[in-house]
């Protein structure tokens, strides 16, 4: 699948399982190498009642860093196909990732 449709499958999954295992988080590891450094290895979901949270960790974040974290560009742009993936299910996502 392409890239951006992959990224929805997989969160939706995540949350559904969390679900199902009646967890309140998920982690899902990001596969980022492009030889600099501040890219995000990380999506948090953190299931509150039933909104869903997605958090980014990035071990490189510096508040006064000038370049966009790709990693949150990336689960942000995949956020509405998440949601329509979710519909009907009683969870949502709340608000863009962190």
């Amino acid at each position: 699948a392409q890239h951006p449709e992959t990224g929805r499958y997989v969160v939706a999954y995540a949350v559904a399982r969390a679900k199902a295992e009646q967890r309140d988080a998920a982690w899902i590891s990001l596969g980022m190498d492009t030889g600099a450094a501040g890219h995000a290895n990380g999506v948090i979901l953190h299931r509150t009642g039933n909104a869903v949270s997605v958090w980014i960790y990035d071990p490189n974040f510096d508040p006064n860093q000038s370049h966009w974290v790709h990693g949150q560009k990336a689960v942000n742009d995949a956020l509405p196909g998440v949601r329509r993936l979710l519909a009907n299910t009683g969870f949502f996502i709340d608000g863009p990732a962190q």
